[in-house]
């Protein structure tokens, strides 16, 4: 758990307390690596309101190539932070929600990097309020990506003390 203090120093000042919380997960996903699940809350604290996010995620290898993977995140934000250009709305508090999962499929190694090839679909969810300012409650996504990381570290192995 962590918390820090943010001073803003544009006019007008607003502090912010931030804290946070975070619980992570991992076990071996049937000798193909492992399954790692994320669960994280945190709060935005200062004189005018206090808003807080809840995130889960999850990464899932299938295949010693193949992984599945997910997300979901509930937040509180203010008119202000999704820049609604309505002074009516400005300090209210909405709830916002979206909803992403996805495939992805590492490739042949280059050297030391390992490319990848995957697609995902999310939905976004926004209250009754804010249709108008979104074109409707729901938002579909689409995403098709690639990716290129560091291949897995091997261990080396001390040799025998003489």
């Amino acid at each position: 758990m962590t918390e820090a203090e943010q001073h803003d120093i544009q006019e007008p000042r607003t502090d912010v307390t931030r804290t946070t919380a975070s619980a992570l997960y991992h076990r071996p996903a049937a000798g193909m690596g492992v399954w790692a699940t994320t669960l994280t809350w945190g709060r935005n604290s200062s004189d005018d309101d206090s808003t807080n996010a809840f995130l889960v995620e999850t990464d899932l290898p299938v295949t010693a190539r193949d992984s599945l993977f997910g997300r979901f995140e509930v937040v509180q934000k203010t008119g202000s932070d999704l820049v609604l250009r309505s002074p009516t709305l400005e300090h209210e508090t909405f709830v916002v929600s979206k909803l992403h999962g996805g495939y992805e499929r590492e490739l042949s190694h280059i050297g030391s990097l390992v490319p990848g090839v995957g697609g995902s679909l999310s939905i976004s969810l926004v209250p009754d309020r804010l249709e108008p300012f979104y074109g409707g409650k729901a938002s579909l996504g689409v995403a098709i990506f690639v990716s290129l990381r560091p291949a897995i570290m091997q261990m080396m192995q001390m040799p025998a003390a003489p």
